[in-house]
């Protein structure tokens, strides 16, 4: 999956308990997406 960087909208915050930081997508459009059926097992 890929999203359109023209598109994106978010932010970045910071999980107070461990002190990660991690980025929110509020708004995006999908540029590419691989669909791979019923019969595969996804890689994550």
């Amino acid at each position: 999956m890929e999203l359109d960087e023209k598109t994106l909208k978010g932010h970045w915050a910071t999980n107070p308990k461990n002190n990660m930081e991690f980025f929110i997508i509020n708004d995006a459009i999908f540029e590419k997406l691989c669909i791979l059926g019923d019969e595969v097992e996804p890689c994550f």
